[in-house]
């Protein structure tokens, strides 16, 4: 098994995107580059994708994975509901680094991505290749740093590889590097905003 490298700068955009959407609907994972560091994309419902990612990241079995969603019609098909407070902090910060806790779908019960609370995260991406990609799907990936667990997260495809090198993952997108930076902000929503991680959106 090998990692197929796919650089941005020697490939037309529609083709990478293609390449990437297909790697994903077969239960692979993915490297790409996001508005701050570089993630590990999984399609949203393969469990078996998830459970290997997670095995890769060395992650809690009760930390699910964020998400990154295309549209807020994404993000309606996998909650129970948006109210218009949500709707209208997606309006001023999405596409952006807000994420935000919301009840899952009923059904959608998946533990890698749905607490157990019945909550998931998720944001539409700031401007990047991860706000490309999650235009061109039409369900949600995970958008997880592509680091191991207590290491630090890249901002190059090179460290993504020594990270995860033979074969571990399946595909990396060589953006080039990324600004790094604060991550998102996670919030969740009730009568109140509450502040869960402070990152690069302030929204109080």
């Amino acid at each position: 098994m090998y990692i197929k490298l796919i650089t941005l700068r020697d490939r037309d955009l529609p083709e990478v995107l293609s390449v990437a959407a297909k790697a994903l609907s077969e239960g692979q994972i993915i490297a790409y580059p996001t508005e701050t560091f570089y993630a590990l994309g999984a399609a949203f419902c393969n469990e078996d994708a998830l459970e290997r990612l997670s095995a890769l990241k060395g992650r809690a079995d009760n930390k699910p994975f964020p998400l990154i969603a295309g549209s807020v019609e994404i993000i309606k098909s996998i909650v129970a509901s948006l109210d218009d407070k949500t709707l209208n902090l997606g309006q001023m910060y999405w596409p952006g680094a807000l994420t935000v806790i919301l009840k899952a779908k009923q059904g959608l019960c998946c533990r890698f991505i749905v607490s157990t609370e019945g909550t998931l995260a998720v944001r539409i991406p700031g401007e990047s290749f991860a706000l490309k990609l999650a235009q061109y799907l039409d369900y949600p990936i995970t958008s997880t740093s592509a680091n191991p667990a207590g290491y630090p997260p890249p901002s190059d495809a090179e460290t993504v590889l020594k990270y995860f090198g033979a074969g571990l993952i399946d595909v990396v997108i060589d953006g080039g590097e990324t600004p790094g930076g604060f991550p998102s902000t996670i919030i969740e929503v009730t009568d109140e905003i509450k502040v869960l991680r402070n990152g690069a959106v302030n929204v109080l």
